[in-house]
């Protein structure tokens, strides 16, 4: 059974996730600009980690479990996600990946507002 994370630690954790994806996509970025492509597969292997680990965490589980159990999502995550991990050299599965984080990051924070203000009294 998966264990809930309180909303103080689950924003904690998040915006931490969210620091070390910015830096990543920066070298990321400068990787691809200067097509330096064999330095771009352990960052981007780490990146997915960090991207798993973001989409757990952004639905308040301390660990991981099955993606398709999730509420908060993006759109076809398994399969974009499939596309990435099998192809992480290319520059699109970078894009892909950007995107993901982009969108989790603006599920996350709806679904915070709404979990705050359920939990306010009246």
């Amino acid at each position: 059974m998966e264990k809930e994370c309180p909303l103080a630690e689950i924003e904690e954790l998040s915006h931490n996730i969210i620091l070390k994806w910015k830096q990543s996509k920066l070298a990321l970025e400068g990787f691809f600009k200067n097509r330096e492509g064999e330095k771009v597969l352990s960052i981007m292997n780490d990146s997915i980690e960090l991207f798993n680990e973001y989409l757990f965490i952004s639905n308040g589980k301390k660990v991981n479990g099955k993606i398709n159990d999730y509420l908060v999502k993006p759109v076809n995550v398994q399969e974009r996600l499939n596309f990435i991990e099998t192809k992480p050299r290319l520059y699109h599965s970078y894009v892909q990946l950007a995107e993901l984080f982009s969108e989790q990051e603006k599920l996350f924070a709806k679904n915070m507002a709404l979990s705050k203000i359920k939990k306010r009294p009246d």
